[in-house]
């Protein structure tokens, strides 16, 4: 299927006419410098520019044309019909598959059981064929109004053993490998969705621990410079109005140096969730509504992150976090802003050009919900946790932009905790 540059040139003209104008209806996915897509006809256009840099890709489109070769045959998986090549670009050429994504659609529990078994009956037989499609979310499951399901978008596929890919498509560990994305992930995503907050955080009997033995502890005589600027941190979030309205108590627990700083709910398992919910090393973090800035600190001090800026509206809280970043040796910047009444704050913080965007429990205390969701729409990854369930919040983030949106974990609360990115 490799083409001369001379040869190619003509039918690449032909296929950029007939994929742009229909972009987005039969596929998940925008235009974006580095990636496009389109239909026409009983085709589906996938183009892929060489020089864009993409990270998050395990597949060009040779590596995905190639596995989906491998899989030819297979009831579910779109048939790749050609790949054009050119010395700046590739076009994989796809039958066009029918249906909306998984994510889009309203189903009662039987057709989605139905859907299930389809599926996993595809990943056995993709399994058995050395194929691992390692992103088994609901925007990646193709579902016609027959019924008929497609599994799309293979660029994170790849090769491997039947006990391995059957391992992969079910979306457990493999040796020292991340979590990927199988068949539980839209089983997790479709039952959260469907269970209110409170009902979450009962099934998982993770409830607010109690607020006895609040104080703050003695300092010890022998106190360091950084267990005294955390005793200070924690007496101003005590008070701040920003940490836990009419409690006198710090929005976070933090162990440190044998000391236990009292706090609602306890730091180290929020970072265990949220540093392994996306990369940090040597990027730019922009934390909103920051509270003690916690993430900004630790984000820069144990997971390489190459700048962070941390947002709140309380002055008091800032000041706190200021002392949390003394005591670790780091220096994020801190801005002191209100979303609903400061003008122009939008291009301010864009101007810091972060490359993740985290806004923890932010929006349920914003008045003009809009102004904050078209600002997050404005980045192309968005660590998002809110208050509604999984299901109301996916289509808010839909709505600003987002096309990729997992379910990382569900907070103490029983709130969404989401990574929305843009492909």
């Amino acid at each position: 299927m490799r083409n001369k540059d001379a040869e190619t040139a003509p039918r690449f003209g032909a296929c950029r006419s007939a994929a742009l104008p229909d972009v987005t209806e039969h596929w998940p996915g925008p235009v974006d410098p580095a990636r496009s897509f389109g239909a026409a006809d009983d085709r589906f256009y996938k183009t892929v520019r060489r020089q864009a840099l993409q990270p998050a890709r395990r597949q060009d489109a040779r590596g995905e044309f190639d596995l989906l070769r491998r899989c030819r045959g297979l009831a579910g998986v779109p048939e790749a019909l050609e790949l054009i090549e050119d010395a700046h670009r590739q076009i994989l050429v796809l039958q066009r598959v029918p249906g909306r994504p998984l994510s889009d659609i309203e189903l009662g529990w039987s057709r989605f059981a139905l859907i299930m078994l389809r599926l996993s009956r595809l990943v056995w037989a993709m399994a058995r064929r050395g194929v691992r499609h390692n992103d088994l979310r609901p925007e990646n499951i193709m579902v016609a109004p027959d019924g008929r399901m497609h599994l799309v978008d293979f660029d994170q596929a790849s090769t491997g053993g039947l006990t391995e890919c059957l391992l992969a498509g079910l979306g457990l560990p493999i040796g020292d490998a991340p979590v990927c994305n199988g068949l539980l992930a839209p089983l997790r995503e479709r039952v959260q969705a469907r269970l209110s907050p409170r009902l979450v955080r009962a099934l998982r009997g993770r409830r607010l621990r109690r607020m006895r033995g609040a104080a703050l502890p003695a300092l010890p005589a022998d106190a360091g410079a950084a267990v005294r600027a955390l005793h200070e941190a924690w007496r101003i979030a005590a008070d701040a109005r920003a940490s836990s309205p009419g409690r006198a108590i710090a929005y976070y627990e933090l162990e440190y140096d044998g000391l236990r700083f009292p706090g609602e709910r306890p730091w180290s398992e929020r970072w265990r969730v949220l540093r392994r919910a996306t990369a940090y090393t040597d990027r730019r973090v922009l934390e909103l509504g920051c509270n003690m800035a916690l993430l900004s600190t630790f984000a820069l001090k144990e997971a390489g992150a190459g700048g962070a800026l941390a947002v709140d509206c309380d002055p008091a809280i800032l000041a706190a976090a200021a002392k949390v970043a003394l005591a670790f040796g780091v220096a994020p910047e801190f801005r002191q802003v209100d979303f609903d009444r400061d003008p122009g704050w939008e291009d301010r913080l864009e101007a810091f050009a972060p490359d993740v965007v985290v806004a923890l429990s932010v929006l349920h205390w914003v008045q003009d919900k809009a102004r904050l969701l078209a600002f997050l729409g404005r980045f192309d990854e968005v660590l998002f946790e809110g208050h509604d369930s999984s299901r109301i919040e996916r289509r808010r983030l839909r709505q600003a932009g987002f096309t990729e949106i997992d379910l990382v974990d569900t907070s103490e609360r029983g709130r969404p905790i989401l990574l929305a990115r843009k492909r």
